[in-house]
């Protein structure tokens, strides 16, 4: 009996002795575990808590058709079912995926869709440019291809080196947010990001704060009530930033800058609005116009452009009225700081800076009519202006414009007048008859 008590006491020791000894290394066993399995997941602090896997995830090219009823149709409900899918509270999750088109498809291309879905920190690579579809006509092929699709979010995608676009959104697509992709060295040779309406059925998307370098720059064709803003666009092939038969766009504080052609076009617009952009050293002009009315091109600094600052073209089918340039800084082009040239009619022209351009500060060509030119101020270009249009006046009836080469004095009255007109042509006579004294810059 002593000897069993004893034996017992002997046995309790040793178990409670190993239990201290490896309790240490069964803590640190658990404590690894824990912290593996949650460090395969991170919370990006937007999505109300959705874990996101966080890994790159080479697959194969998606293709989704939110529509498509058949037996193994590749809709939403298969997708939510995929490992490159995450689906939260009714939102489709693509994330740290690689996907290599192997010049054969788009990397990612949704059709049919109203779902809310969110693209992010994606490297679409290697798509085609086009391929046969159905009916014997050819599609253009993306990184990511969205068609006839609403309510997506394509942010923080890396879109370089595709054979096709970069980012392709087309026909009744609305209501999608192309935010921070990088899209360099695209071979297409229609867009780094593309709108592409039908009829202007592309409406209401934000293509914001894009970074795209070579390749082609963002193209809108027949879209509608876009924002376009914020974006880097350099060194493109073609327009940095070019619209197409596009009505009530806003192209807004983007750096459209060293493209092959001009910096921002626009080619039959009406009621678009260029705002706080930077247009440098542009191999055409840095904003441009053709065929475009009712626009507002405010507040843009255009300098070391090979041809215009800024240029509003008519002629031919073609004619521009009614747009209005105000407070730009028009600096250092090879040519011309403003061109109107042929057929643009009732164009303001106000509060700008028109300095040292290495042709003509504005030049107004013939048959361009009914400008109104004043509060603007003009400095060592070479030739501040010329005008061979047709009724228009370079002041209002309160104020005409400053020249820095202004020969008169402003003694009577002493009102910021000069006393006597400053003369634009001699033959035909065309004067500023109220000239400004001081520069309101």
């Amino acid at each position: 009996m002593t000897l069993n008590k004893r034996s017992s006491k002997i046995i309790f020791i040793v178990i409670i002795t190993c239990c201290i000894i490896t309790a240490p290394f069964i803590f640190q066993l658990i404590l690894t575990y824990l912290t593996s399995a949650n460090a395969g997941n991170v919370d990006d602090g937007e999505d109300d808590g959705v874990i996101i896997p966080y890994r790159h995830l080479y697959c194969e090219p998606i293709f989704i058709n939110g529509t498509a009823t058949s037996v193994n149709a590749q809709n939403w409900s298969w997708a939510k079912e995929q490992e490159w899918c995450v689906y939260h509270e009714g939102i489709y999750y693509f994330e740290n995926l690689m996907i290599n088109g192997k010049n054969s498809s788009s990397c990612i291309e949704i059709h049919n869709s109203n779902v809310v879905f969110r693209i992010k920190n994606c490297t679409v690579y290697n798509s085609t440019v086009e391929e046969m579809g159905s009916h014997g006509v050819k599609v253009f092929n993306a990184g990511i291809k969205l068609e006839n699709t609403n309510n997506s979010i394509i942010i923080e995608n890396n879109c370089s080196l595709n054979n096709g676009i970069g980012i392709l959104l087309s026909r009744y697509s609305s209501y999608n947010s192309i935010v921070n992709n990088s899209i360099e060295h695209s071979g297409s040779s229609i867009g780094g990001i593309l709108i592409w309406g039908d009829n202007g059925t592309c409406k209401y998307n934000n293509i914001t704060n894009n970074k795209i370098n070579n390749g082609m720059g963002i193209i809108l064709s027949l879209s509608h009530y876009n924002t376009i803003s914020g974006n880097i666009v350099i060194n493109t092939r073609g327009y940095g930033i070019g619209l197409q038969g596009c009505d009530y766009n806003i192209i807004m504080n983007n750096n459209a800058s060293s493209n092959g052609f001009d910096g921002i076009m626009i080619y039959v617009g009406n009621f678009n609005n260029v705002s706080g952009n930077i247009v440098f050293n542009n191999t055409n002009s840095g904003i441009d116009l053709l065929g475009s009315n009712f626009t507002n091109i405010d507040n843009n600094t255009a300098r070391f452009n090979m041809n215009s600052g800024i240029a509003i073209r008519g002629g031919g089918i073609f004619e521009c009225y009614n747009n209005t340039i105000t407070d730009n800084l028009l600096n250092i082009n090879n040519i011309n700081g403003i061109l109107l040239s042929e057929d643009v009619n009732f164009t303001i022209i106000t509060r700008n800076q028109i300095t040292n351009n290495n042709d003509t500060g504005l030049l107004i060509k013939n048959t361009c009519e009914n400008t109104l030119i004043f509060n603007n101020a003009f400095l060592n270009n070479k030739l501040h202006a010329q005008d061979s249009g047709n009724n228009n006046h370079w002041n209002n009836t309160q104020i005409g414009n400053y020249w820095d080469n202004y020969s008169g004095l402003d003694v009577a009255p002493l009102d910021g007048i000069g006393d006597i007109p400053y003369i634009i042509n001699v033959s035909p006579l065309i004067q500023d008859f109220l000239p400004l004294y001081l520069n309101p810059f």
